[in-house]
């Protein structure tokens, strides 16, 4: 009898051999999410062949350069908020 672990490992392998040898012909945009109910904010274009994601939208190098910009925001407004509550 097989163990779930092993069903799982043949499983990934075979849906690796397929997104290998698929054409993506047949691709769909839709909402990424990272988990139920909970959205990732972008959108990737998935094969409906073999569930492969051929793109994203906007790409990865994008939405890090994006939440670095962010973060860079949020520290100027953190540095003007002490500067001037230090007085």
């Amino acid at each position: 009898m097989e163990t779930y672990k092993q069903l799982q490992k043949e499983f990934d392998k075979k849906v690796e051999e397929l997104q290998n040898i698929c054409p993506h012909k047949r691709k769909q945009w839709m909402d990424k999410w990272w988990a139920i109910g909970h959205s990732a904010g972008y959108q990737v274009q998935v094969c409906l062949r073999c569930n492969k994601i051929v793109k994203e939208k906007p790409t990865a190098e994008e939405r890090k350069k994006e939440f670095e910009k962010h973060i860079k925001e949020m520290q100027k407004g953190c540095r003007k908020h002490i500067k001037q509550t230090d007085i």
